[in-house]
């Protein structure tokens, strides 16, 4: 998005906690994000509304270039890694430096922009036993239809049993 990864709803938010948790503003909730990543993508304050035209701009330029694409390959859906790394054990103290949040949502991060539809799988588990998970995008209003292509992929991939506590834990 256009100047920080928050401009679609910045204001958004700013009117919500306004309106339904006064005692909150959003300036705090910028102050409160956990890693530097997401302040850093956090605008101070809520954008502008020519920041939020000009993001609204980009989005529908991708979203016809990908509609675009989508017709011209005859492609049902796109398939890809959800997130670009395998899953980390989830620490009690935090995240260490560099496990950035927005790096795990890099993948994902596409589908919600452009308001089409995403459905992650667990495609498998990693050596230690995290999930591993397999992303497929479709066009806006194939719901039914990528929900049905979902369905046959995980009949194909088998069941995958749940992380343990143990793996899961770091």
């Amino acid at each position: 998005a256009v100047g920080g990864g928050f401009v679609l709803f910045g204001d958004d938010l700013a009117r919500f906690l306004a309106r339904e948790v006064p005692e909150i503003s959003y300036a705090e909730v910028g102050a409160a994000l956990a890693t530097a990543e997401l302040k850093e993508s956090f605008c101070a304050t809520p954008p502008t509304e020519a920041a939020r035209a000009a993001a609204r701009a980009v989005c529908v330029e991708m979203r016809a270039k990908y509609q675009a694409m989508f017709r011209a390959t005859g492609i049902a859906a796109l398939a890809f890694p959800t997130v670009p790394i395998p899953a980390a054990p989830i620490r009690r103290d935090g995240d260490p430096p560099g496990n950035t949040a927005m790096a795990l949502v890099r993948n994902t991060r596409t589908t919600g922009s452009l308001g089409v539809p995403g459905l992650s799988l667990v495609a498998g588990l990693t050596a230690s036993g995290l999930p591993v998970g397999l992303e497929l995008d479709a066009l806006a209003g194939q719901d039914n239809a990528l929900l049905a292509l979902g369905m046959a992929v995980e009949k194909v991939l088998g069941y995958q049993n749940p992380p343990t506590m143990a793996s899961a834990a770091g």
